[in-house]
């Protein structure tokens, strides 16, 4: 797992999300990364 992955989900976790919801954002995060052919860390949308 990534660093900024692990990142994100720890904030997830720390400010209470379910579940899902943690999932879901994992995923539209992927998708985006995808979409624009790099890194989420290096994407400025």
């Amino acid at each position: 797992m990534t660093p900024l992955r692990l990142r994100m989900i720890d904030a997830m976790v720390l400010r209470g999300f379910a579940a899902r919801t943690q999932e879901t954002y994992l995923i539209a995060v992927g998708q985006m990364a995808r979409y624009h052919h790099c890194s989420p860390e290096l994407s400025s949308d």
